[in-house]
């Protein structure tokens, strides 16, 4: 192999490489811009952090205001959960269910997702 017919060779297998990952960078999800999430609303527990009454009282208004958040995006539920404070985990995708640690967070969400589509969401 001649030394110039090895260098062009080199050189398409560069633009290639940067046209593949130009490619990639192209593909990313979306960035979600708007901030108008549903909100869930922890001011209104009036327990100390450090006491079961405020790991109860989190749990109950986790499970009940985050379910405002079915049927959007999982990206967008995970944009809005981060805006209002949550823990965010997928347990399922589109069928898969995902190993998950056994720790209960109350101020988490745990989503199934369907097709893109969030359809189910439990706290913890």
């Amino acid at each position: 192999m001649t030394l110039t017919r090895f260098f062009g060779l080199k050189i398409i297998g560069l633009f290639n490489f940067s046209f593949a990952l130009a490619g990639c960078s192209s593909n990313t999800t979306s960035v979600v811009e708007s901030s108008d999430c549903p909100k869930v609303d922890l001011t209104q527990i009036n327990a100390t952090a450090d006491s079961a009454d405020y790991f109860d009282q989190a749990a109950k208004i986790v499970e009940k205001e985050s379910q405002s958040f079915i049927g959007l995006t999982e990206a967008r539920v995970e944009f809005c959960a981060l805006q209002n404070d949550l823990g965010f985990r997928v347990g399922s995708r589109d069928g898969e269910f995902f190993a998950l640690t056994m720790d209960y967070i109350p101020t988490r969400i745990t989503v199934d997702v369907e097709k893109n589509i969030v359809t189910k969401i439990q706290a913890g």
